[in-house]
């Protein structure tokens, strides 16, 4: 559960660094030689990221839960990955960036303070040697943990606050939300425990209310200074190179995951246009051999060839299959065994017929019922069928090869009544069917 600031929840914790106080920490406190990569976990509106837009050498990569604003950070930084998802729900396969920006949301969530949660997750991304600043409040967030966190985790950790000024005109006034910002080198590996020195002195930047020991508003009783309006005479040294992020998605919602299937997917390989377009005569497969018989065609039309369709400019027709299941006699040997009933399923097809001359509906009750309700009509629908059902195989179109190759087959034995050892022509005709099928030879 999330507690913090009646406003601040209202607003979703979201909580914009001025871009004022964010051009200053590019512009004064750090500095750039060469490609590098931002990644900022909480983007928002992408307000934090903007001021290194302006940079030609920076890469700038976010996250933002909030869908809207994720859509303006797009908007507003069209060069930048922004990904639509809670920071929890994307893995990165490593460290890729060499600045971490960070304003996580300011509340309770938990037990823990989910600017804590946040940064010590996001820590994941930044490299050895990287830099990482965080815009916190000084009155919340700004706790043990916190502390601990960074004492850990970065060396020559320097502290800076907002400027003083009018809470209610303007939003970069230290006194709105007693925001600093936490600016440090990350270690290769975290201290086991942190220096007692760095902590005491990090600690000494709570803000909190006086009272009958402390004076101060502040721990240490001196406030951190205000964020320079000049460049350091020592800035923090940004390292150059880049590492392409490569990251999986756990919980992306539809306009992110629409946006990767625009440039990623196996539906943009020329195979899948190839398997997944149909003419439509080609929607229903070929046979193998050619259909003999009115049963044959009969049975084409009873399994949905026409359904839908006006036929023969006067019926529309539909149909369906369905089960019809009848007693089985139990042998000895089964009732044995101690079975007591048995049911054989057998198909019972219905067709539906319209006649748009007459008005007439009538469903065709089982193969009988349907067979005679077509006989008249098949050789009208035959040519139809045979159009739709065009067969791979055909007798005129065998090889040579294929006939010296099928006539090698069982020549050990010879079948009833035959006069030669081998298959009979109608095997060989169905084995040449099956080629072509298994094969996809038309």
């Amino acid at each position: 559960m999330a507690n913090g600031l009646h406003r601040n929840l209202a607003n979703e914790a979201f909580v914009r660094t001025p871009p004022s106080e964010t051009q200053k920490v590019v512009n004064h406190l750090l500095s750039t030689n060469g490609p590098f990569t931002v990644f900022d976990p909480t983007a928002g509106e992408g307000d934090l990221l903007a001021p290194f837009a302006a940079l030609p050498d920076a890469t700038l990569v976010g996250v933002e839960l909030h869908r809207v604003r994720a859509e303006a950070a797009q908007a507003h930084l069209p060069a930048a990955t922004i990904l639509t998802s809670p920071i929890e729900a994307v893995r990165f396969d490593g460290p890729f960036a060499q600045v971490l920006a960070l304003n996580p949301p300011y509340f309770l969530q938990n037990g823990r303070r989910a600017e804590y949660t946040i940064t010590k997750h996001a820590l994941d991304q930044l490299v050895s040697g990287g830099i990482a600043f965080g815009v916190y409040p000084a009155r919340s967030a700004w706790n043990a943990d916190m502390v601990g966190l960074w004492a850990r985790w970065f060396t020559d950790i320097q502290v800076y606050r907002f400027p003083d000024g009018d809470p209610t005109a303007d939003e970069a006034a230290f006194q709105r939300f007693t925001q600093i910002i936490v600016i440090g080198v990350k270690r290769a590996q975290p201290l086991p425990e942190p220096d007692v020195v760095v902590v005491a002195r990090l600690r000494g930047f709570r803000y909190r209310k006086p009272d009958a020991t402390h004076e101060s508003w502040w721990a240490g009783g001196t406030p951190p200074p205000v964020i320079p309006d000049a460049p350091i005479a020592q800035p923090y040294q940004v390292p150059g190179g880049l590492i392409a992020p490569q990251y999986t998605l756990l919980n992306a919602d539809d306009a992110q995951l629409l946006t990767a299937l625009s440039t990623h997917g196996v539906h943009l390989e020329p195979g899948w246009a190839e398997d997944t377009t149909f003419a439509e005569e080609g929607a229903i497969p070929p046979s193998a051999m050619p259909m003999l018989g009115p049963a044959h065609i009969a049975a084409e039309i009873l399994t949905g060839m026409f359904d839908g369709e006006l036929v023969l400019d006067r019926y529309v027709m539909t149909t369906f299959i369905t089960f019809e299941a009848a007693p089985v006699p139990i042998d000895e040997e089964q009732a044995e065994k101690g079975v007591t009933e048995m049911t054989r399923t057998t198909d019972h097809p219905i067709m539906g017929v319209i006649d748009l001359r007459t008005g007439a509906v009538r469903y065709h009750v089982g193969a009988t019922d349907a067979f005679a309700f077509l006989t008249p009509l098949l050789p009208q629908l035959t040519p139809l069928v045979l159009q739709r059902r065009r067969p791979r195989y055909l007798p005129d179109t065998v090889q040579d090869w294929e006939l010296a190759t099928i006539a090698r087959i069982g020549l050990d034995k010879t079948l009833p009544s035959a006069t030669h050892a081998g298959l009979a022509i109608p095997q060989m005709h169905r084995t040449l069917a099956m080629w072509r099928m298994l094969n996809g030879h038309a």
